[in-house]
């Protein structure tokens, strides 16, 4: 089973860095199963969320208004719009209480890659010390690559970086892109329940 996963994470990028981010981030998201947005990219994200539904709303309500008012009009009325990409897609990687507005919040969202487990959480100091997830997505700290913690373990440091990662039974494919949307060395390594990873160079 292939797990695809977008993930953001602004740091402390100036507003509009971080607004153009999440933006470039949600188009990117569209060929993977999930976006997961840390810290202030949640709340970006949300308010994007928000605006999105406000012009599809308004859309639809000026169709039905153009269908009432039309005596030719067909039977069916205008559907009220679906969920958008983000409500359906996005997950804000965040502590309980986090506000995100109408996208789902998760402190510790689980993926299963197959038999491998990915876990994401908010920053560093969440991950357990017991090796119960192959891969941890870590928010609020500066983009790492860790492949050397424990035998058939890997975290991955988000901050501050847009970052593609795929999962595909124990290969993992990371393809981070800077805020600014230039493309930063890629990643790739295997994971194993009980063997040591294995890293190869991209």
């Amino acid at each position: 089973m292939t797990v695809r996963l977008l993930c953001v994470d602004v740091g402390d990028a100036d507003d509009a860095l971080a607004a153009s981010a999440v933006t470039r981030a949600v188009a990117l998201s569209a060929s993977h199963d999930r976006l997961l947005c840390f810290g202030r990219a949640a709340v970006l994200a949300a308010r994007l969320d928000k605006q999105e539904r406000e012009e599809r709303e308004g859309v639809w309500l000026e169709t039905s208004a153009a269908w009432l008012l039309n005596e030719d009009r067909p039977i069916d009325p205008p559907s009220r719009p679906q969920p958008g990409p983000l409500q359906a897609r996005a997950t804000a990687i965040a502590k309980p209480g986090f506000d995100a507005a109408g996208l789902a919040v998760n402190e510790r969202l689980v993926e299963l890659a197959g038999a491998f487990l990915v876990m994401a959480v908010p920053n560093a100091q969440a991950i357990d010390a017991v090796d119960n997830a192959h891969l941890w997505l870590v928010g609020a700290s500066p983009f790492r690559v860790d492949t050397e913690q424990r035998p058939g373990r890997a975290v991955i440091s988000l901050g501050g970086c847009i970052a593609s990662i795929i999962v595909d039974g124990g290969e993992v494919k990371v393809a981070p892109l800077s805020l600014q949307g230039a493309d930063l060395p890629k990643h790739a390594f295997s994971i194993g329940e009980r063997s040591r990873m294995s890293v190869r160079a991209s």
